[in-house]
């Protein structure tokens, strides 16, 4: 007589008995692990369809009339179904199931109790893809948990130990980063049947309170006297003003000071300017791009007051401006005074070190010395990458490798057929 069945008296009937509940039974039957997998399936189906996170103040930005049933569906939790508590809920129960199916027929195949064959290479393949399948769910849960992602932006020269989080928090770095260099790359300028238009340059001069002013063509070397109008006060005097430099895209080694140009493009214009006539002479630094920025001929910001703004302008005609090609970094790993690595990174081609990947992301033409880095540490990618070697060797294993005896047993059948 068997556990599950008991004999009534005076009578040869057999009645079931109840066995005792076996929550790793449970978990790891099929029907459960199919169900699971159906509500899955269905709720990331829904929530394709359906608006999530971001999504949704962008759909009533567009559509306000939809506010009214956009709510509703955000208060039954189908607006941010990937972080909702039952959506995770559904997720961790498909994790124990996996768990407790992993776990069973592991203990099955040590414990020696299938027969040495093609049921045991079966059985090993689809406990590889059991294992898969709960390696890759791993994964995501640590990258939910333990993933970090954020943005540096610096100039050249500049450092930083530590970025700025999509939630606006500072999250430090194991070592310091470093901007070595950042170059813009331009296409050529297309070939035109016309000579192209050269731009037009001007010192433009104002005194500060007063209305009007005069606009000086940039001449290197030419040297003019500047009279302040008839109703400023007597307190300002002229002044003799002279561009010494033009530089169309301006640099600046932070170590030497020495100033040069990228390239032969305008993509940086700045000229340098003496100013005479107000005691001892200075030379400025003035910028196309930053009218509100000088910068001294040492490297310093503006030291010395000068009675009058003085604005370096330049009008380039829009067919003639050089168009974007590509943008690259070049970056440094610092610990200490130590370089651990230097690498140029472009779009597409990150520098990966000690867990952190630093991927190009975006530049400013007016500011060709900025440029924005994305910071992305996801420890979970080799879990997940571990857990689709396990699945690819279990599914080939299980559907497509076949031991010598099996296909030598499959062709004597076929034989005895014929």
């Amino acid at each position: 007589m068997s556990e599950q069945e008991q004999a009534q008296p005076g009578s040869d009937r057999r009645e079931p008995v109840a066995r005792p509940f076996n929550a790793i039974e449970m978990l790891s039957s099929m029907r459960f692990a199919i169900g699971l997998v159906i509500a899955i399936a269905t709720v990331c189906a829904v929530a394709t369809v359906l608006p999530q996170g971001p999504e949704v103040a962008e759909r009533l930005q567009r559509n306000p009339e939809t506010g009214r049933w956009l709510k509703q569906l955000a208060a039954a939790g189908l607006t941010s179904v990937f972080t909702s508590w039952w959506f995770i809920g559904l997720l961790t129960a498909l994790g124990a199931s996996l768990a407790a199916c992993v776990t069973r027929r592991t203990k099955v195949l040590l414990a020696g109790q299938v027969v040495p064959g093609p049921t045991r290479v079966r059985r090993v393949g689809t406990l590889l893809v059991h294992s898969g399948l709960l390696l890759t769910l791993l994964g995501g849960v640590v990258r939910l948990v333990w993933s970090e992602r954020g943005t540096i932006q610096f100039r050249e020269g500049e450092q930083a130990d530590f970025f700025v989080t999509d939630d606006n928090q500072r999250a430090p770095l194991p070592y310091t980063l470093q901007l070595m260099k950042f170059e813009l790359e331009h296409y050529p300028a297309p070939a035109a049947s016309r000579a192209p238009a050269t731009p037009v340059e001007t010192l433009a001069i104002q005194w500060p309170g007063l209305d009007g002013g005069k606009e000086l063509p940039v001449e290197i070397g030419v040297e003019r006297d500047v009279q302040p109008p008839a109703s400023a006060p007597a307190t300002n005097p002229p002044v003799r003003l002279t561009v010494l430099r033009r530089v169309p895209d301006f640099a600046i080694d932070t170590d030497t000071r020495i100033v040069t140009s990228r390239s032969d493009q305008l993509v940086n214009p700045a000229i340098l300017v003496r100013v005479t006539g107000l005691g001892a002479p200075l030379e400025r630094w003035l910028f196309a791009r930053y009218p509100d920025f000088g910068m001294d001929a040492g490297g310093g910001h503006e030291s010395q007051p000068v009675p009058l703004k003085m604005v370096y302008r330049v009008l380039v005609p829009a067919a003639d401006k050089p168009h974007i090609k590509l943008f690259k970094s070049t970056l440094r790993v610092l610990q200490g005074a130590v370089v651990l690595r230097e690498q140029t990174i472009e779009v597409n081609a990150p520098l990966l070190y000690g867990g952190y990947g630093f991927y190009q992301a975006s530049y400013r033409e007016e500011d060709p010395s900025w440029t924005a880095l994305l910071v992305v540490r996801d420890p979970g990618v080799p879990v997940v990458y571990a857990g689709f070697i396990l699945l690819i060797a279990g599914v080939f294993i299980t559907m497509c490798w076949r031991p010598e005896g099996a296909r030598r047993a499959e062709q004597g059948r076929e034989n005895k057929l014929c």
